[in-house]
């Protein structure tokens, strides 16, 4: 049965925006630290690397566990839920020195997340025309970024002047206040339900899963999704340690704050002229250029030098980030959407699991500097991929 996509109210995608704005100011605050936040409880830069990436793998069991259930549920509602659960984590986190407890949490932070990203993604998807769906994009995912310009900053400063676990405070009032605003919007999923018949395989998320691994043009936006995770995870994981261990915590701050700005002014522009530019030559300019930023990484033991090239090569990601799934919208049909969007997001789990494993892995037994030959690598293998896309001109060719 396909989506109804009538009775939209124009302004639900401002006040999605507005509570995605809010929402990732108190997100951004506990990921910039969160991996400094783990090495109280393992030491080890290369252990922080496997535990984070052992999270990411529980996440994508999750994703095959819970999110059929999404396909059944309000999504509304269950964003509500997925952020309650994340608040009292976040609270949690504050008060725990245990080292098993904080695991458990985690656990059910990482799942809480799977599903408010997936209900999140498709309440935005349910409340665009079809037309509008990259425009709408490129502003959420511009907006957005101005929380990972906040959060960072406010998260340097707490760590600064109270401590790290004091962050996640801050980061559950601010989830709270999102929470708070979702309800007074009184935001609703506003398609209409589809009849799921738990026995037919085509609902089932392995067979979404290998569906897109068997449609060239899902399979190829797929992989240039798990790239871009494996260059989020260098950024918000190897780098904030690196850089803590050179210079006062702060400057994780600083760096993270920075790392958006190009996205806050570029991808909104992006998504709008999407279609005039063509996915194809954003998604291999933008990989290219990582590439070429990754290999020169190799050779710069400067650490100022090192985040000054990371936040230019945030021009590049945004080139990729509202366009990979934009992209996706265009190939996948409107009676579709619900059945292969969270088959298509495990992209996210699987990115970080490569990249936090793969680095991980590289730091037991080398010098920092090679994750950055790894990370070349892995993204020319991404620019190969990009090369093969076919563009919009032969989007429903499968």
């Amino acid at each position: 049965m396909p989506i109804n996509f009538t009775h939209r109210k124009p302004h639900r995608i401002a006040e999605l925006t507005f509570v995605g704005v809010i929402m990732t100011i108190g997100w951004a605050m506990g990921d910039t630290f969160w991996a400094v936040y783990m090495k109280e409880f393992i030491k080890s830069d290369s252990m922080v690397g496997f535990l984070s990436g052992l999270f990411t793998f529980i996440s994508t069991l999750a994703f095959f566990f819970f999110v059929p259930l999404v396909e059944k549920s309000d999504e509304a509602k269950l964003f509500a839920y997925c952020m309650i659960t994340s608040i009292v984590s976040y609270l949690i986190y504050y008060f725990t020195e245990n080292f098993w407890v904080f695991f458990l949490i985690t656990i059910c932070l990482v799942i809480s997340l799977v599903l408010r990203r997936e209900s999140y993604g498709l309440l935005i998807r349910g409340n665009s025309e079809k037309r509008s769906i990259s425009k709408n994009q490129g502003l959420v995912y511009m907006l957005a970024n101005l929380g990972w310009l906040i959060g960072p900053l406010i998260a340097g400063f707490v760590a600064e002047e109270y401590g790290i676990r004091k962050i996640y405070v801050f980061s559950a009032v601010f989830l709270l206040f999102a929470l708070a605003v979702f309800i007074i919007f009184k935001i609703k999923d506003s398609s209409h339900k589809i009849k799921i018949n738990v026995g037919n395989k085509n609902f089932c998320s392995l067979q979404n899963f290998k569906y897109i691994w068997q449609h060239k043009e899902l399979k190829k936006t797929y992989l240039i999704s798990v790239g871009l995770y494996i260059w989020w995870t260098i950024i918000y994981i190897y780098l904030p340690l690196l850089i803590s261990e050179s210079l006062s915590v702060i400057w994780v701050g600083y760096f993270l704050a920075a790392i958006p700005i190009p996205l806050i002014f570029l991808e909104y522009f992006v998504g709008k002229y999407q279609h005039k530019i063509g996915a194809k030559k954003l998604f291999t300019v933008g990989y290219s250029i990582l590439s070429t930023v990754a290999l020169a990484a190799f050779f710069i033991d400067n650490i100022y030098l090192l985040m000054v090239l990371f936040v230019f090569a945030s021009i590049p990601v945004a080139f990729i980030e509202p366009t990979r799934e934009s992209y996706f919208w265009e190939l996948v049909p409107e009676n579709s959407v619900r059945h292969y969007y969270g088959p298509y997001m495990s992209s996210i789990d699987i990115g970080s699991i490569l990249g936090r494993v793969i680095f991980a892995a590289i730091l037991l037994i080398l010098p920092y500097k090679f994750i950055f030959l790894a990370l070349f690598l892995l993204m020319l293998y991404v620019t190969h991929v990009a090369f093969s896309v076919k563009g919009e001109e032969g989007l429903r060719d499968n």
